[in-house]
């Protein structure tokens, strides 16, 4: 079972793949010193620029209920939620291994509502 740290980096990379196979440049924003506070991934395609929020988990079932999003906030904001460049758009990711997964892709607004509902 991959650590946490794995987990997440594991999630990153399946999202940045599926992004430049679909023609985007991808920038992973936790690959210096510093991660930015509100988002992982930047990606650029002509002349759009997206940030990208990646939740991860290790799971066998795809559904909505079975993705993690994290410990319960009273104020029921869990992505955006800190100073800094926003995220566009939270991808949450379950995976048995690195070639068995399902992505859930969301903008950030109905990301923080099942978040909530499901905390």
């Amino acid at each position: 079972m991959p650590s946490k740290n794995s987990t997440k980096a594991i999630g990153e990379r399946i999202v940045a793949n599926e992004m430049t196979f679909a023609g985007w440049l991808v920038v992973n924003t936790n690959s210096g010193e510093e991660n930015s506070p509100n988002f992982d991934l930047i990606g650029l395609k002509g002349d759009l620029r997206v940030t990208v929020q990646v939740k991860a988990t290790r799971s066998k079932s795809g559904d909505e209920e079975s993705f993690h999003f994290g410990r319960y906030r009273a104020d029921a904001v869990y992505f955006n939620s800190k100073d800094g460049p926003k995220c566009d758009f939270v991808v949450a990711v379950n995976f048995s291994s690195p070639k068995v997964y399902n992505c859930l892709v969301m903008d950030t607004g109905r990301a923080n509502n099942i978040a909530d509902k499901h905390a």
